[in-house]
């Protein structure tokens, strides 16, 4: 359900709950990315208190309450995501690549969008679902991903998908040491083989993922989005 809390306006809806100014965080991106793209919805800065609050009246897993315990300590900047057409929210209400199931779409254009880095790679990279990241590789390879705009081979590609799992293993680790949940929920331990995956990338200089790089492949995605559904692209009609 919405949250019409806070709202700026009968039509502004908030979207989730409050998320730290973090470079990373996947929110963050997309709602940068989507504004933008003229599209109706901004960052509204709360303060950390009305965060907290907010998180508290979600009644957050205890067993994840050291970690945000943590992101309030380290975090004094907070942002709530919000839509300001509230048509709009359901495509914005779940993950970044929304449910198209309800679009007669092309299956070669369908399997675009859900293969797309700018739809998969994002929240994986900020939650660190390494797991994620890896099958992503194993399927894709460091074969150039399907881009709104014909491109020649990215030659840095597969060198970002690397930089994606380090990435992603590195935050997971960094909420492990708060909060034990976070070696297992939905992604399985960190077990031998990914961490010798790990100490390899590392060994051989893989860095981690230039957000700058995250943020590209979401703005493709939305461009793809909107000329596979004109019903998403009609929201910003003055997006290029």
């Amino acid at each position: 359900m919405p949250d019409f809390t806070a709202s700026n306006s009968p039509r502004t809806l908030n979207v989730d709950l409050p998320v730290p100014d973090e470079v990373l965080n996947w929110r963050v991106s997309q709602f940068q990315v989507l504004e933008g793209l003229d599209y109706p919805v901004g960052l509204r800065e709360v303060s950390k208190r009305t965060a907290e609050d907010a998180y508290e009246a979600a009644e957050i897993d205890s067993r994840a309450r050291a970690f945000y315990n943590h992101r309030f300590q380290k975090f004094q900047r907070w942002l709530q995501p919000q839509v300001h057409d509230r048509d709009f929210y359901p495509w914005v209400a779940g993950d970044i690549h929304p449910d198209l199931s309800a679009f007669n779409l092309d299956k070669e254009v369908s399997g675009k969008l859900a293969r797309h880095p700018g739809a998969v790679l994002p929240r994986a990279v900020d939650e660190g679902l390494f797991k994620k990241v890896s099958d992503y590789h194993t399927v894709t390879g460091d074969t150039s991903p399907p881009m709104s705009v014909k491109e020649g081979p990215l030659p840095w590609y597969g060198q970002f998908i690397r930089g994606c799992y380090m990435t992603a293993v590195r935050r997971l680790l960094a909420k492990a040491e708060l909060s034990p949940v976070y070696a297992q929920v939905d992604e399985g331990f960190l077990n031998r083989q990914h961490q010798a995956r790990f100490r390899s990338f590392l060994n051989n200089g893989v860095v981690d993922v230039d957000n700058w790089h995250l943020r590209t492949f979401i703005k493709d995605y939305y461009l793809m989005l909107g000329a596979a559904i004109p019903d998403f692209a009609s929201f910003a009609p003055d997006s290029p």
